[in-house]
Order: structure tokens, then C-alpha cells, then sequence
């Protein structure tokens, strides 16, 4: 999940025979282990965050009902309710998943009848966040200002809007997050150590960080921050089995085998 995802936004290109290459499908579920394989499913969450022209005039607040709501409706049974969950959220998406997470949590706090959004809290145990802009973002002041200037083709300039560095909206979700968050989940986030070139003319370049990592991480008693050798566009886009792919392959197998000696059943998300 990431700000104007697709469904294809975590596939890439192999060096040698430039196909398509999605790891969450084409290498995840060959390379946990055979232990726990069998009792894994893997979910796709995609939302329509495209802001450039036609966009859909879309929230946090509602992309975090949405994916509630979602994660509810595969969730039927009750042993399926009973299973682990573990969120991956790239960029944009990790702020999704911080939404939803305090908006299950209140409607547990608040003793809401609904038990199905009540056990989604309860039963999430890690969370990686691949480059999430916990404190804003170096690039939403641009992506700002080209939205601004295709208003005309229907761009959506306000989901844009909170994602500056140190944005009140932003700090006010994640002290609701972090108020939230429980003894048992276990917290990585992943952030970038390239720079993307914004502009290149001659010898003269424009380089930055989409997400820098004084806003791509802070600090908790089960809060782990990783580097990737990558840029912003390259933390959820593998097309090998890459030095960065292996380390966020080594996280999720430490949290899946981690519950699986516990509980034999588990869930992903």
C-alpha cells in the first residue's frame, strides 16, 4: 500500500529478462519456512490514492475505515477471527494501517458491540512499516504544487495536503498510535539510504529523500529501525532476491515462526 499504489506497486523488473517480478507473490511464498507455509495467507490491500488527474476525493480517516471494513469481511469464521495478523504498509500505506489500527482500538476502548472490528487490535502482532512518513515528507510540497497545477485534469491536491515534515495531522496520529499501541506488537520500520534525483541537467543535480529517517522512524521498547540500500521507490520493489529483500524477508520470518510456536494457526495481511 503506498500514496497513488497500484496493484502492481510492489512488482519490478528482473536485470536479466526485464519481466515483471512481484516478491510478495512470486518469491514470499516459496521462501518462508515449510513450517509455517501452509498456515500463512497473504492479502493485498489496494486503494485508489492516485492524485495526478481524475482522482477520487479520498481521506486517511475513510482509507482507514475502508481497510477496516476490509479486513473484516475476510474475516468471517471464527477461527479465521482467531488468526495472528501481521501489516506490511509501504509509504502512504503505513499511515493507512496506523489509522485503522486506532480506529480498531477505539472501537474496543469505546465497547462497541461490533466483535469483529473489537479481536482486529487484539490479534495484530507486527507491523512493518516500509518507509512511512510518520513525520511528513520531503516530497509532498512538490507533489503539492503539481496538484495544484492539474486541477483542471482532477487532481486531488488535499490528500497531499498533511504530508508536510512535521505536519499537525501527522503528529496527531501518531500520538494516537503510539497511545494505542500494545505491549505485544512488534514495530520495524524500514527506511531508505539513497536519495531519488528529483532533476539532472549536465553535471547539476536535484537529489532528496523522499522519506529521510528522522521521519521514517522513531523509538519504542519493541520499535526495531532498519536501513535499506535503496531510494523511497525501491523499498517495496524487488526484482531479485536483493541484500534488501533478504533483510525484510528475515524480519517476517522471525515474527511468523516467532507466533507459530505459540499459536499453529496465523494470518497475514
Amino acid at each position: 500500500m503506498g500514496l497513488a499504489a497500484t496493484a502492481d506497486a510492489p512488482k519490478d523488473t528482473t536485470p536479466e529478462t526485464n519481466q515483471f517480478v512481484n516478491w510478495v507473490s512470486d518469491f514470499l511464498p516459496d521462501d518462508l519456512p515449510p513450517t509455517i507455509r501452509r498456515e500463512v495467507r497473504i492479502f493485498y490491500y489496494n486503494y485508489d490514492s492516485y492524485w495526478q488527474r481524475d482522482a477520487l476525493h479520498t481521506r486517511l480517516e475513510l482509507l482507514g475505515k475502508r481497510l477496516l471494513e476490509h479486513i473484516r469481511g475476510i474475516r468471517i469464521t471464527e477461527a479465521e477471527r482467531s488468526r495472528d495478523l501481521i501489516f506490511v504498509g509501504y509509504s502512504y500505506g503505513g499511515l493507512v494501517v496506523k489509522q485503522t489500527l486506532v480506529q480498531a482500538q477505539r472501537n474496543r476502548d469505546h465497547n462497541h458491540v461490533n466483535r469483529d472490528l473489537n479481536q482486529i487490535a487484539e490479534y495484530t502482532k507486527a507491523i512493518l512499516f516500509l518507509g512511512t512518513p510518520h513525520h511528513g515528507s520531503s516530497l509532498s510540497r512538490l507533489g503539492w504544487w503539481v496538484a495544484q497545477a492539474l486541477r483542471l485534469r482532477g487532481s486531488n491536491p488535499s490528500i497531499l495536503a498533511n504530508l508536510d515534515c512535521d505536519s499537525v495531522p501527522l503528529f496527531d496520529l501518531h500520538s494516537d498510535f503510539t497511545e494505542i499501541t500494545r505491549d505485544d506488537w512488534y514495530i520495524f520500520n524500514f527506511f531508505e539510504q539513497r536519495r531519488i534525483e528529483i532533476f539532472r541537467f549536465g553535471l547539476i543535480r536535484w537529489e532528496l529523500f523522499g522519506v529521510p529517517e528522522q521521519s521514517s522512524t522513531y523509538h519504542g521498547s519493541k520499535v526495531r529501525n532498519i536501513g535499506l540500500p535503496v531510494d523511497h521507490y525501491g523499498l517495496n520493489k524487488f526484482g531479485t532476491r536483493s541484500e534488501s529483500y533478504q533483510i525484510i524477508l528475515s524480519i517476517l520470518k522471525e515474527v511468523t515462526v516467532s507466533r507459530s510456536r505459540s499459536k499453529k494457526r496465523h494470518y497475514g495481511v
